[in-house]
């Protein structure tokens, strides 16, 4: 039988990644020496993406290019939830971007 469903989406976060600045953010930090990103190094534009809408939307997300090359620009959401929790978390994303 084919699997009818999935409990994870990618989303392209490009345009939100512009919107809020993320590589002006992640500059930011590098030039203040933040180590808080993977293996040791300042954090990824991702990261900041990430950082941002667990912040401003109260929503986690994964940083896509902690998957390799082709998640740059991308995060995966665990969807694996009810309609009304992951309609909510869309919502609250919405949201915060709109206050941008």
């Amino acid at each position: 039988q084919k699997p009818q469903g999935t409990y994870l989406t990618w989303l392209d976060l490009t345009q939100v990644a512009d919107k809020i600045g993320a590589k002006q953010l992640a500059a930011a930090e590098a030039s203040k020496g933040t180590t808080a990103g993977r293996n040791g190094r300042a954090p990824s534009p991702e990261a900041m993406v990430m950082r941002w809408f667990a912040k401003n939307a109260k929503v986690a997300l994964n940083a896509g290019d902690t998957y390799g090359l082709g998640g740059a620009n991308h995060a995966r959401m665990n969807i694996a939830t009810s309609r009304k929790t992951l309609e909510n978390a869309l919502s609250s994303m919405a949201t915060a971007l709109h206050r941008v």
